[in-house]
Formats: C-alpha cells, structure tokens, sequence
C-alpha cells in the first residue's frame, strides 16, 4: 500500500505543474455543492472540479479548472477525456454568461499515472471526444 503512494508521488516528479493555470489568476471560485450536478442527453452528472479560477488574457476574461481524477492503475487518456469533456460542459453551464471558457486550462488529471488532457487536446483530436458516445452506449442498456 504505502509503496504505491510512493510510486505515485515519484511519477509526479516529472509533472510539469506551472502549465496547469495561468500565471495571472484573479479570482478563485467557491464551487456550491447545489451546481455540482449537471445533466448531459439527460442523464444527472455529478462534477467536483478542484480548481476553478478567472484570469485574463488579452483583454478578455477567462475561466479554467482542474479535475483530479483518482483510480487505482489509472485512466487511459481517452477515458480521462470524457472527465475533461464534462468539466468543460460545468464551466459552459454555470460560467458561460460571464466569462469566456479556456479551453486550454480546463484540465483533468489523472493522480495514478499522473498525466493530464485538456480540453483544447479534445478539441484538436489529440484525444477521441467520448462522452456523448458512451452516454449513448449506456442510454442502450
């Protein structure tokens, strides 16, 4: 047991974390438990991003977050996908009014392997957007 935690800290140690967020955060954001559900094609997704924060970037202003995803041996990076593709619709949701959403800082990260996916690596199909395939493979059940 106390082997694995060591062995999850020392993938860390290669982690880049400075490229996570902004260097010019604003504002911190208070998640209320009473947003933290959201439907997708109608189905109720609980979301508990661990990081949200506002910055701006050329005149605008901007939301991201981070979304530490743990699993015992980790998440496959097109899976981690679906947790970065639904932490991108939270901020749409609740923040699109006011801010503009960063696809670059809406990150999830898994804590097993310690490697993270953005959504802009959704956008760019570095990463197969799976979420609305797979809501629909279990609507099937």
């Amino acid at each position: 047991m106390y082997q694995r935690n060591l062995d999850i800290l020392k993938s860390f140690k290669e982690f880049d974390i400075l490229n996570l967020r902004p260097s010019d955060i604003t504002k911190f954001e208070t998640i209320h438990k009473s947003i933290k559900i959201i439907n997708i094609q109608d189905f109720p997704i609980y979301i508990n991003p661990d990081l949200v924060f506002h910055f701006e970037q050329n005149g605008k202003e901007f939301i991201g977050s981070l979304l530490l995803v743990p699993q015992l041996n980790g998440f496959t990076k097109a899976n981690l996908s679906i947790f970065c593709e639904v932490l991108y619709k939270f901020l749409n949701n609740h923040y699109s009014n006011d801010y503009q959403i960063s696809e670059e800082y809406c990150i999830a990260i898994d804590t097993f392997n310690a490697s993270k996916i953005s959504y802009l690596d959704v956008i760019n199909k570095k990463s197969p957007s799976l979420l609305k395939s797979t809501l629909d493979q279990i609507k099937k059940l």
